[in-house]
């Protein structure tokens, strides 16, 4: 047994002398001067809780319900005599698989219902029922199923986590609620009615699906990751530096021992949430020496998972076979020879499973854009799974990433829709497990808010996630191995939760992926990728694991469900009232949040301001006037000259050698010349590229007016591009539709074939020179880039419908969504971008991008954020003073409002600081702006900064009330440990660091910080993607730092901040 059961054991001993114990105190000191006196009269526990579960529970219920406990106490004795029996309520409560002996009559039926469960795993039944004549005493029962497939750990314990969700169902209709995991058990604000109570009536719950987890992702330096590392903080320290090299000691400021409560508390909220595992990745480098592997961070690992199966949950390892990045302790080195990397992965898979691991999973590839080939990988892939199940009996799996643009060399795409395709499309090289051994499960993944059927703006060069949606409905349909979805509740770094903004729209989309996969993706459950639970985002996962339980399916929408999902949490812990109030204001912000942060839609909100403000006379005024983009073209590609159609009919007479009205190829070969000398075509278009163009109904000749429609084309204003016709267009189009040729960059699928009415690859790459000479695109925009952003469908060629929008001169969806605007930018969201290169987060029109063809939209966008945020901190105040009421009503001595006040407040908090992000980047886009004054310009910024000072104060406000200390999460570190990361993943909020790096390159104070994508650049790249130490990179740093400065680029920025980090606004 694990050290916290003995010390379970020891303190119920003392504690519970019989299975019963009186609780007989009044609720509150003066409860009998505002209504009823509630007492527990009678607790009684199963074994099948476990000893862990029966000590929280309770502990919990004895701090609500007792300040004392003594025998032979007389129920509610207390109460003054002018109360009537009649106004007491007496509870008798029977949690797990208690005797059925001591059970009252009246709840039998329940427990008999429980025996029914056996092929129902981890159901659970709940019952109420009234035990006298006339009311005052209600028995409450709880108790469940054990799952069918428990880890060995879990099966040890005893523990049926089905008895364990009904226990905390129990509580959660007594009051108790579980909303911060790190929070513990939030207290009822008030005593539950006697008729809430028996509305229970009797209830059988069950699982929608069998997995319901949630991973932590210790990559990132969050809460937690010390201590689930099994180490002190920092790492390597030492109890005291006494008698010690100053130089080479470094003190521990946090004890690992000292830092397991909190586990513990996050080990119960799972479980009061209906989940029944939980994962995390183990890093590890070879610079770490003994300490990665030795047998006291075993040993902790060990007693971790023994802490997780006290309450029936299954502890899961991530331990990456090949992938390099972010301090993942990695198993194999892919340039060694097979057996040693054989040999590798079996030694690193009896260390994690001896350390207690109930099951493992992996990681593909060398890093999220990088792979070895294939074929290894699938080998590596293979070893990997079947060791781990056929050696140890556990499950093993593999995330499925979102990231594109990796393809297998060697395998085909095997799914139905490509059966007829041939040759087939080349295999994602993300989808390579659908090849492995069937013991391999597959985790799909997404990132950020987006659900599966949304358009995901190009993040991680994805128009949207429906290619993930389908394979992994097509492989939960085979049935040949496990599939887990794995979505996201909060992206770390730079979206959201280290801005911070307060985004339950996450929530809101992870529940729209449930139901609709649950409309017939066979899978086996959900694992919720987890980055973090400050400024609100434990709202996220306390929605994505009570979803995983019950998506709501039946709900009519998806507003609807995420109310049904997320109410019962919030009634518990704010009362009926309250909780039903947040609940609609959440629904409400979320909705609100889906049109204007990720689909950019400002039209609803724009005509609903123009009712509003019906009396201006420019309230109504349309936002939309399109801007031209200005092409910086070449002057060797501005000598084609405009044509009038009666020039255009002369040099066609002077052509039509056969006077048949009609230019044969022949007749168009011989008068290139002549056309070219009269300066109507370009100097490299031949003759069939012409004629292609320009024979619209392709009967193998031009007449007159494809001729005159193919020399307009070509003589398009060089300067500024203008939007061409369908007619056009489609000339155009033809013109490119010739095929290509196969090489190293273009393979013979993106070579495409002549006039099959699809642009490939190779053909756009051909004809990017047309392009730009016909002003359509930009000099620096590459032909992968045009491909990637036209291909709405993802079928990886254009059709003639998406090559016309494609050149359509109009604002783009795309760069137009909120978040992209409110989310932090840094130097690894630049060079990306400047790289024209997937990014890992939406793109958005820079400031000064005035001649981009969507800034025209940015600024009605940027105003309508900074309205409707306001609004959405308005409309929070009636929750926030329903709760005062409720409380003031209360005895003014009683401790039970102050969590929830300190909830909401939290949630105040994180909306204001979306409100005044909002307003920051508002005024730094009016500030930037065409025509503004310097005067206007100055004072726009001085409101930026005031702007900044506000945000300020909430986040030193803020941080007093953070669940773990502030230091381990805010600070910057002297050295990258145990993750990549020298600070902790709220250090950007603690600095504002996105927020003072946007208002450093609005001010330009110097050639960086208007000109450098590495201006303030705070991540080693090196670290993160190698490894690379501190001292070798700040030494690279050294060596460029002697380069000469190249248009403001100081290449040593880009590759190591600071020892010490920045300090704002001294470094902008």
């Amino acid at each position: 047994r694990s050290s916290t059961a003995v010390i379970v054991a020891t303190t119920m001993r003392r504690q519970l002398l019989a299975s019963c114990v009186w609780l007989c105190i009044p609720v509150f000191a003066d409860c009998f001067e505002r209504g009823p006196c509630v007492c527990l009269r009678r607790l009684e526990f199963g074994r099948n809780l476990g000893l862990v579960v029966q000590q929280r529970l309770n502990s919990a219920l004895r701090s609500f319900y007792s300040r004392t406990l003594a025998s032979g106490l007389q129920c509610c004795e207390d109460c003054p005599d002018d109360v009537l029996v009649s106004d007491h309520l007496q509870i008798d409560l029977y949690l797990g698989n208690v005797s059925r002996d001591t059970l009252p009559e009246e709840l039998t039926l329940a427990a008999a219902t429980v025996d029914g469960l056996a092929r129902k795993p981890e159901s659970f039944v709940i019952a109420s029922a009234a035990l006298q004549v006339g009311g005052g005493m209600v028995g409450l029962f709880g108790d469940g199923a054990s799952p069918s497939d428990s880890h060995h750990g879990v099966k040890e314990r005893g523990v049926a986590i089905g008895a364990v969700y009904a226990a905390y169902a129990i509580m959660e209709r007594l009051g108790f609620a579980s909303l911060h995991p790190l929070e513990g058990v939030v207290m009822p604000i008030q005593a539950p009615e006697e008729a809430e109570l028996l509305d229970i009536g009797l209830q059988v719950e069950s699982p929608r699906w069998p997995v319901r987890g949630l991973h932590y992702h210790t990559q990132h330096p969050l809460e937690l990751t010390d201590v689930l590392q099994g180490f002190d903080v920092p790492m390597n320290c030492s109890i005291s530096c006494e008698g010690q090299d100053p130089e080479g000691c470094t003190q521990c400021q946090e004890m690992w021992a000292d830092m397991l409560p909190s586990l513990v508390s996050w080990f119960e909220w799972s479980v009061a949430n209906r989940l029944n595992r939980l994962q995390w990745i183990i890093l590890g480098l070879s610079r770490w020496g003994a300490l990665v592997d030795s047998k006291e961070r075993q040993d902790r690992f060990r007693r971790i998972c023994g802490m997780m199966h006290d309450f029936g949950l299954a502890c899961g390892a991530v331990i990456p076979v090949a992938d390099m990045q972010q301090h993942g302790w990695f198993m194999v080195n892919t340039k060694d020879p097979w057996p040693k990397q054989q040999h590798d992965i079996r030694q690193r898979i009896d260390w994690i499973a001896e350390a207690g691991f109930d099951f493992l999973s992996t990681e593909s590839g060398l890093s999220e854009f990088t792979h070895p080939t294939d074929t290894l990988m699938l080998d590596l892939l293979n070893e990997f799974a079947l060791y781990t199940n056929l050696t140890w009996g556990k499950e093993a799996s593999v995330k499925v990433h979102c990231s594109t643009g990796q393809l297998s060399k060697s395998f085909p795409d095997p799914r139905p829709q490509f059966e007829h395709l041939d040759p087939k499309p080349r295999l994602n090289i993300n989808f390579l497990p659908t090849f492995a051994h069937p013991p391999l499960g597959i985790m799909p993944h997404t990132v950020q808010p987006f659900a599966l059927d949304d358009d995901t703006n190009h993040v991680y060069g994805n128009s949207n996630f429906s290619d993930m949606f389908d394979y992994m409905t097509y492989e939960a349909k085979k049935g040949r191995r496990k599939v887990i979805w794995y979505g996201e509740t909060a992206y770390w770094v730079s979206v959201d939760i280290d801005v911070p903004l307060f985004l339950p729209v996450y929530a809101r989309q992870r529940v729209r992926d449930l139901r609709l996969i649950a409309q017939g993706s066979p899978i086996a459950g959900q694992v919720t990728f987890s980055s973090g639970w400050e400024w609100g985002y434990w709202i996220n996962d306390v929605t994505a694991a009570r979803a995983s339980w019950n998506p709501q399916a039946a709900a009519k929408n998806d507003s609807a469900a995420l109310r049904a999902v997320v109410r019962p949490a919030l009634v518990a812990a704010f009362g009926r009232r309250v909780g039903s109030r947040l609940s609609a204001w959440l629904t409400d912000v979320a909705d609100e949040q889906l049109q204007l942060l990720l689909r950019g839609n400002v039209a609803a909100f724009e005509r609903a301001e123009c009712r509003a403000d019906a009396g201006s006379s420019n309230s109504c005024k349309s936002h939309h006037e399109p801007i031209r983009d200005v092409v910086a073209t070449s002057p060797d590609d501005m000598q084609v000259v405009s044509i009038s159609r009666e020039q255009a009919q002369e040099l066609f007479s002077s052509l039509d050698a056969n006077a048949d009205k009609a230019l044969f190829f022949s007749e168009i070969k011989q008068g290139m010349s002549r056309l070219r000398q009269a300066g109507v075509v370009q100097g490299w278009l031949w003759a069939s590229d012409l004629l292609a163009g320009a024979d619209g109904d392709e009967n193998d000749y031009v007449d007159e007016e494809e001729f005159y429609l193919m020399l307009r084309i070509h003589s398009s204003p060089p300067a500024v591009s203008r939007n061409l016709t369908r007619a056009e267009t489609s000339a155009l189009f033809r013109q490119l539709d010739t095929g290509s040729q196969r090489g190293i960059t273009v393979s013979r699928v993106d070579a495409g074939s002549a006039h099959d009415g699809r642009l490939h690859f190779g053909e756009i790459k051909k004809g990017m020179k047309a392009l730009r000479q016909a002003g359509q695109v930009s000099p620096k925009q590459w032909a992968s880039q045009l491909l990637r952003e036209a291909d709405t469908n993802g079928n990886r060629f254009l059709e003639e419908d998406e090559f016309y929008e494609s050149l359509q001169s109009r604002p783009k969806r795309s760069l137009l969504t909120g978040l992209a605007y409110l989310s932090g930018w840094d130097t690894w969201a630049d060079i990306p971008r400047l790289m024209n290169i997937h990014m890992t987060q939406s793109d958005k029109v820079l400031p000064w991008e005035w001649s981009n063809p969507s800034y025209s939209a940015v600024m009605p966008l940027l105003k309508v954020l900074a309205v409707r945020t306001d609004k959405w901190l308005l409309d929070f105040k009636p929750v926030k003073q329903e709760l005062e009421l409720l409380c003031n009503a209360l005895s003014a001595s009683t401790p039970h409002c102050k969590v929830q006040r300190k909830l909401l407040e939290e949630i105040e908090h994180a909306t204001a600081m979306t409100k005044l992000r909002a307003q920051q980047v508002l005024q730094i886009y009016t500030a930037l702006g065409p025509g503004v004054s310097a005067e206007q310009k100055a004072a726009q910024l001085i409101k930026s900064r005031e702007t900044l000072e506000s945000a300020a104060k909430i986040v030193r406000l803020r941080e007093q009330f953070y669940r773990v200390p502030a230091a381990r999460i805010t600070s910057w570190r002297d050295r990258p440990a145990p993750t990549a990361y020298r600070f902790g993943y709220l250090n950007a909020v603690s600095s504002l660091y996105f927020w003072w790096r946007d208002q450093g390159r609005a001010e330009a104070n110097s050639l960086v910080a208007r000109r450098s994508p590495c201006y303030l650049n705070r991540m080693d790249p090196t670290e993160l993607a190698f490894a690379w130490s501190k001292n070798r990179m700040e030494r690279l740093k050294m060596i460029l730092g002697g380069i000469p400065r190249v248009a403001g680029l100081e290449l040593g920025d880009c590759l190591a901040p600071p020892p010490n980090g920045f300090a704002f606004p001294r470094d902008l």
